[in-house]
């Protein structure tokens, strides 16, 4: 379980007396921050006003893992600062999420719908129901089309996916993140793949929609899709 730790950042041997932090080249080390910002590891970030080093609120598994990040920063590895991490226990949080802005949130939901995603292209491009029971939690709805009563529960989805994929072979997917919030995302996506035994080409293009418990596991999945088939190979 991750916990909050706050760093301390103080001018290091390399950082000249006297020169203002925005003289300095802190390229690297904003860059090294923003991605941490947009993995979800940073909470909050900024130099101090007065030129004297900055602060960072991460979240880390234990001590050792925020020294990690203290050691990789760019900034440090230059001489430029110095970094100390002390354990940190919020008690008065008038945000309720630690200072998250809404594009924080909206950059942790868009990766983890992404991976997610990415886990369902993976599962049906190689065929693996094993792959996609992974995506979906033990209680998960499944419906195919607006019309259809929606398959219930994961013994029913991974039979779905079992028997589906075996008339299907050249399966190529791509998809495009419409929206994403915490716990949901809507996305259109497009497929194409070779029928078989027929070995006619189908092209797909839908939309999604999936809404997710804590653990990134999909509760609930539905989609509406057109579908054209054509003797000639799809191009995606």
């Amino acid at each position: 379980m991750s916990s909050y730790f706050l760093i301390r950042y103080k001018p290091g041997t390399a950082w000249p007396p006297g020169t203002p932090f925005r003289d300095l080249d802190m390229a690297a080390h904003a860059a090294y921050v923003e991605r941490l910002f947009h993995d979800g590891v940073v909470v909050l970030a900024g130099p101090l006003r007065d030129d004297q080093g900055g602060f960072m609120v991460i979240q880390a598994e234990d001590p050792a893992q925020a020294a990690a990040v203290i050691a990789a920063d760019p900034a440090v590895t230059a001489g430029l600062f110095i970094g100390e991490a002390n354990p940190w226990r919020p008690v008065y949080d008038a945000t309720r999420s630690l200072g998250r802005s809404p594009a924080h949130s909206r950059f942790h939901s868009v990766r983890s719908f992404e991976a997610w995603l990415d886990g369902y292209k993976n599962a049906w491009e190689r065929r693996d129901p094993a792959a996609a029971a992974a995506l979906f939690c033990s209680e998960a709805t499944y419906r195919e089309t607006p019309f259809d009563e929606p398959m219930r529960g994961i013994d029913a989805i991974v039979a779905y996916w079992s028997e589906a994929p075996l008339t299907q072979r050249d399966i190529r997917f791509e998809y495009e993140i419409l929206s994403a919030e915490p716990g949901a995302g809507v996305a259109r996506w497009r497929a194409a793949f070779t029928r078989v035994p027929s070995g006619v080409h189908v092209q797909l293009d839908g939309t999604l929609y999936a809404r997710f418990d804590a653990g990134g596991r999909c509760v609930s999945f539905e989609e509406w899709w057109v579908r054209r088939e054509d003797p000639q190979p799809p191009a995606l």
